[in-house]
């Protein structure tokens, strides 16, 4: 799991992407333009107001400013918003892989640390959520109109998409194949809001295993079917299910044809064969 940095952490105020440094600039020197022309006014029009008046004045009408442009620009935010962020900051970190939440228009207003890495490995260098970070990506087109479409539903939903090796997608890797596994689920907390968290998981090691074990099933099952001995498997309705190739050979049937579940066991042994077969009583364990 990557661990959480303050430069990591992205946080969103008044639903809008957080302001660079240049904000901060421009908001102080407005501030303090704004105040010295307040309190040249003032000393103009009312010479004989104290000295004192004037320095508190002064204090708090660069204060108000600055307070006022600071929230305009993202520097200061509300104590909803912040409790929030922070409630998004321990839902995703308690979850640990890469998620972003979005609104109920399906903007992006938050997104966690490994969001983010993915984001900027991608050059994306600004939230976004799923369906742009992965615009122009055929795979994950209908999956995330399924999910999105789930989200404005409310309900919880989850699609698969198998990205292989050397693709462009985010997420994806140039030596293998990767599993990634995309779901919504609306935050019940928040619902009056209509906040969604989009999440995305890395499944590749769990899928690769079950395709290893798949592979080796279709080598047992090939290796069956062309074996030097007959194998065929029956229904308790005596209709056969599979017959090996070899089987199939040694009797003149086709292959794709005996898989078709039209085969009867006295096809295969005829009638005293079928009848002797059929009147086998089972052993329990035996």
């Amino acid at each position: 799991m990557t661990e959480r940095g303050p430069s990591e952490k992205y946080e969103v105020a008044a639903m809008a992407p957080v302001r660079s440094r240049k904000f901060a600039a421009l908001s102080l020197l407005l501030a303090v333009v704004l105040a010295g022309t307040v309190i040249a006014a003032a000393w103009a029009l009312s010479p004989s107001i104290s000295l004192y008046l004037v320095v508190s004045g002064a204090v708090l009408s660069f204060a108000g400013l600055f307070a006022v442009f600071g929230w305009m620009a993202g520097l200061i935010r509300l104590g909803g918003q912040n409790q929030t962020s922070a409630f998004f900051d321990g839902l995703t970190d308690a979850i640990g892989d890469a998620c972003v939440v979005a609104d109920a228009k399906a903007r992006a207003v938050y997104g966690n640390a490994p969001y983010l890495k993915l984001a900027a490995e991608a050059g994306v260098n600004r939230l976004v959520g799923f369906d742009l970070l992965y615009a122009g990506q055929t795979a994950f087109v209908e999956p995330i109109y399924q999910l999105a479409q789930a989200a404005l539903e409310g309900r919880c939903e989850s699609r698969e998409i198998r990205l292989g090796a050397g693709a462009s997608a985010p997420g994806a890797s140039p030596t293998s194949p990767r599993w990634l596994k995309m779901s919504v689920a609306p935050i019940t907390e928040h619902s009056r809001r209509g906040y969604v968290l989009w999440r995305l998981q890395d499944i590749s090691v769990d899928r690769a295993k079950q395709e290893q074990a798949f592979g080796r099933l279709q080598f047992i099952i090939t290796y069956l079917d062309r074996a030097p001995a007959g194998f065929f498997s029956t229904l308790p309705n005596a209709k056969v299910d599979y017959l090996n190739a070899t089987l199939a050979e040694w009797l003149g049937f086709d292959v794709a044809e005996s898989q078709s579940g039209e085969l009867q066991l006295k096809d295969v042994l005829g009638e005293v064969g079928a009848k002797q077969v059929a009147a086998i009583e089972p052993v329990a364990s035996g």
